[in-house]
């Protein structure tokens, strides 16, 4: 049979010369044979050493040998001649279709003729080199398209829908449809008629007489003044008509008279013309009751208000307020059993209002007021689910009192309207939270202000201080609380464990008390502005709560620039040393040039630092963030190791410059050496970015040595 050299190897079903070792050891890793392609490799010097069969995966060094027989180990044996009888023939989809072959060799039952069509077979079938590797290698029959075939203009397209440009679209209208009036250069104009409308010249009639009386309307002129003016369609006769002498004979003679008969006064009924007539009311005896203009009532006042209305002013003028009767306790009142006088209430119904004063006897228990003699009526407490009230009504007290006949089973009664008195702390219910027991966060003592946690859970005391005395020097809470939450008083001497709550009674939303229990920064007595607001002065932090600043918790003027913190309105002084608490407390800031309300914290954006070591002398750079432009309220609280001893300054402040020393929420503490137990400093300071920046937390210290220094710094967007 022919050979086919390879070059690295030999390939074929079958050879019958075989390459030399120099030939394939070079590609001996690389080579990789179709399936069922059977290699002959030879070293050139003993024969056949071996023969590998491809999978069209493995390269040639990987593929097992078929056999490590060698020739002249072969023996024959015996075979029936047909290739249908040997064994581990190729797979007929790995031998290429080769139609001449096909028929030269179709049907033979001789092995070398069957091995002659394979080894022609296998010589036409490309190698695995030869198969596509790109797209342009292949005849393109489906009609694919690349990317520079895609029309990207619409003049790449043909305009078979008959779409126009404008140079298409002709300057003068030519369309013999549309008429030459509707393509003159001014609009058509029309005559009145054309549009259904009068002419201008039209007159409108303002007077009747311009109208035709076709309705029949007459005027004053047309109306008869004289009978003569009217037609006797009723027969009446005038005195020409009446005969001159009576001729009736049933006439008496007395009535032919021509002067009338003369009767006396009690013949027709009358009395004399003697008889003295009245001239005026004076003369009649006023047996009927009646009154003159001076005995109406001429203000409101002289009528009694029985219903009783809401009156205006007496001179007439409209009802601006109400009016609410007023009287006083008379003085055989006991404590029991009130009566008194009061003008303009003449019954009892539900709604009447008034104000009684007493200047006679404080009330008890259960005690009536008997209005008016219209019946002793029990008073009722607003505030206490209608209990009879006790000793309420004071001497020198003016209270408010409404009627309901509901009470006492129906058979009425008085409510009794409390109020606040700032003379001597006396206040209703209505401003004292009486059940509300929340527990402290931390331990509480007498007379302290109390503040809501941001989870509504706790009470926070203004501070944790043991002493008993309003001037002792007190440092105020480092918990944070929410600045728009509940303020009370605790008005008790108790003290309070942690989780320990306020009995009831003792909590005050409107109060006024010795603000030094609460914040004295000083060790001596307060000095405050009488009528002056107090502001509890704050830092505010990045999940919206706030902590009180330990330097100067407390102020009574605003401030007039920005210094990062927010202030709380407890109440208003009314001595050097006490304050009322007010129900409401605004929290105010100032911000973008004035006084603002505080609302809240926005965006947040924080960092900490642990550790970092700050040589002594020159400032550093301890943290920074990078933060988008607007105003950014910065809060930073470096924490120091103590040296030993604790000497120097410890500074901080912010900059858009690392390791610059500003003036920015700047923050000094000089250090005597004893304060062996100083932890940190805190700072806030309002920063305005026109453009996205980091800023930088610096610090500084004069210790002598280096020392660790840790932080957290945040940012809140306003």
């Amino acid at each position: 049979m022919e050979m086919e050299p390879m070059g690295d190897v030999v390939t074929g079903r079958v050879k019958t010369k075989c390459a030399t070792y120099a030939q394939w050891q070079p590609v001996w890793q690389t080579f990789i044979p179709m399936k069922g392609e059977l290699v002959v490799i030879s070293d050139g010097v003993e024969g056949l050493p071996g023969i590998k069969v491809g999978d069209g995966t493995k390269s040639l060094y990987l593929l097992p040998y078929v056999s490590d027989v060698r020739l002249e180990d072969l023996v024959t044996v015996a075979w029936t001649g047909n290739y249908n009888d040997l064994n581990h023939k190729p797979d007929a989809d790995d031998i290429p279709y080769d139609e001449q072959a096909h028929q030269s060799y179709t049907g033979t039952d001789n092995v070398g003729d069957a091995i002659e069509y394979l080894d022609h077979a296998l010589s036409t079938k490309a190698s695995i080199h030869d198969l596509p590797t790109k797209t342009s290698d292949l005849i393109n029959d489906s009609g694919f398209i690349t990317d520079g075939d895609i029309p990207s203009k619409t003049s790449d397209l043909i305009n078979d829908s008959g779409f126009i440009t404008g140079a298409d679209v002709p300057s003068n209208e030519t369309d013999p449809s549309v008429p030459q009036w509707a393509k003159a250069a001014n609009k058509p104009t029309y005559t009145a008629s054309e549009v259904g409308a009068l002419p201008d010249s039209t007159v409108i009639p303002t007077l009747t007489s311009q109208l035709t009386n076709d309705s029949g309307f007459i005027t004053s002129a047309n109306i008869p003044t004289k009978t003569s003016d009217l037609t006797n369609d009723s027969g009446f006769i005038n005195g020409s008509q009446v005969p001159s002498n009576e001729t009736d004979p049933t006439v008496p003679s007395w009535a032919k008279s021509p002067v009338k008969p003369i009767y006396t006064a009690a013949e027709v009924g009358a009395l004399p013309d003697t008889t003295v007539i009245p001239s005026a009311t004076s003369d009649l005896n006023n047996d009927s009751g009646f009154i003159t203009a001076a005995a109406l009532p001429v203000d409101v006042s002289d009528l009694n208000n029985d219903v009783p209305y809401a009156v205006a002013n007496n001179d007439g003028a409209a009802l601006s307020t109400m009016a609410i009767p007023k009287g006083s306790v008379d003085s055989t009142s006991t404590a029991t059993a009130f009566t008194a006088t009061v003008r303009g209430i003449a019954v009892l119904k539900t709604g009447v209002l008034m104000m009684l004063s007493n200047h006679v006897v404080t009330s008890a228990a259960g005690f009536t007021i008997n209005i008016n003699n219209l019946g002793a009526k029990p008073v009722y407490s607003n505030m206490t689910n209608a209990t009879r009230d006790t000793t309420i009504f004071n001497v020198a007290y003016t209270m408010l009192f409404i009627y309901d006949e509901a009470l006492n089973s129906g058979s009425g009664g008085w409510w009794c309207y409390r109020g606040y008195n700032s003379d001597n702390n006396t206040i209703g219910y209505t401003i004292r939270t009486n059940q509300m027991q929340l527990p402290v966060k931390t331990v509480c003592y007498r007379y302290r202000l109390l503040f809501s946690s941001m989870d509504g859970q706790y009470y926070i005391p203004a501070n944790t201080s043991t002493s008993t005395n309003a001037t002792a020097k007190r440092t105020p809470t480092t918990e944070s609380f929410d600045p728009f939450g509940r303020i009370v008083y605790y008005n008790a001497t108790a003290a309070l464990s942690v989780g320990g709550k306020p009995t009831t009674g003792v909590q005050w939303q409107q109060y006024n008390f010795s603000l030094g229990y609460s914040f004295n920064t000083s060790g001596s007595a307060l000095v405050l502005t009488v009528g002056k607001p107090v502001w509890l002065k704050c830092t505010p932090q990045s999940d919206g709560s706030v902590v009180i600043d330990p330097t100067v918790p407390y102020v009574q003027d605003l401030p007039t620039t920005e210094d990062g913190f927010v202030y709380i309105w407890l109440g208003v002084a009314y001595s050097a040393t006490n304050i009322e608490l007010t129900l409401q407390h605004p929290v105010k800031w100032f911000h973008d040039g004035k006084i603002r309300n505080w609302t809240g914290t926005g965006t947040v954006v924080e960092t900490s630092v642990s550790d970092v070591s700050i040589s002594s002398g020159s400032w550093k750079k301890l943290a920074e963030l990078n933060l988008t432009a607007g105003t950014w309220l910065l809060v930073g609280n470096p924490r120091w190791a103590n040296g030993s001893p604790n000497s120097g300054t410890r500074q901080m402040c912010f900059s858009t410059t690392a390791a610059q020393n500003t003036t920015h929420g700047k923050s000094v503490l000089v250090l005597s050496g004893n304060d062996t137990n100083f932890i940190g400093q805190t700072s806030s300071y309002i920063m305005r970015l026109s453009a996205d920046a980091t800023v930088y937390l610096n610090v500084q210290q004069t210790q002598g040595g280096a020392l660790n220094c840790s932080a957290e710094f945040q940012a809140v967007k306003l």
